[in-house]
């Protein structure tokens, strides 16, 4: 059967999947990994940074065995990762899924105005918190800011311009006109899928688990039983 990957964003533990994976298929082997630094990995490296975090990864996968295809699935920060796994190693991944995860730091100012959590319910935001403290709050201030700057260092854009490994980009549209292709960084191609959220914003994970659950059960089923894939859904 498949596996799947799951990769939480900056300041995220596993907790923040807990809600997606409920409404997971059985048959998926699911493995959650935290990034270094959160939750219940080792500390944070001096010189943290998305290739060196998606080597570590592959570290972990590495040890773990797959008796089906690779799929790999990250929030944000773990959405970038996700790619850049894809980047260093295409053919050990059947697909990459980019949950809110920048192709260019760039994305936050011009597809969104930099509007992370309009659409978050006071009770989603105590949430998203709670969990923040969770996953990085035994770290010092100095290292949580090196971990908020991660992300303003990467640059996906030519990678998902020439990779043929296919990949799922999953957006909230922050109940606002959605962005061009052009203001999300993201080339007009086949093998590059878009769907939207409707009235959501950064945090799909927490906002969405449901939809986003079926987003990704549908994706990984239509490539590893042959359907089609749409190159943009709305």
């Amino acid at each position: 059967s498949p596996r799947l990957v799951l990769l939480p964003g900056s300041h995220q533990d596993r907790r923040q999947w807990e809600a997606v994976m409920a409404e997971l298929p059985a048959p998926l082997g699911l493995l959650v990994v935290d990034l270094p630094g959160h939750g219940l990995s080792p500390a944070l490296p001096p010189l943290p940074g998305i290739p060196s975090y998606a080597r570590m990864i592959w570290e972990v996968l590495d040890g773990e065995p797959a008796i089906g295809p690779t799929f790999v699935a990250g929030h944000s920060l773990g959405g970038m990762i996700a790619m850049e796994m894809g980047r260093q190693r295409p053919r050990d991944l059947a697909g990459v899924i980019a949950v809110e995860g920048w192709p260019h730091h760039q994305v936050a100012e011009d597809a969104f105005g930099s509007r992370m959590y309009d659409t978050l319910s006071p009770e989603l935001l105590a949430r998203q918190q709670h969990l923040r403290a969770l996953a990085t709050g035994h770290l010092s201030q100095a290292q949580r800011d090196q971990l908020s700057s991660i992300w303003r260092h990467w640059d996906g854009t030519a990678w998902l311009r020439d990779t043929a490994l296919p990949v799922l980009t999953l957006w909230g549209d922050r109940g606002r006109p959605r962005p061009t292709l052009a203001q999300l960084h993201l080339p007009e191609r086949p093998g590059i899928s878009i769907q939207w959220q409707a009235g959501a914003s950064h945090n799909l994970p927490l906002e969405r688990p449901v939809a986003v659950a079926q987003a990704i059960t549908d994706y990984i089923n239509g490539l590893t039983q042959g359907h089609s894939i749409p190159a943009r859904s709305v």
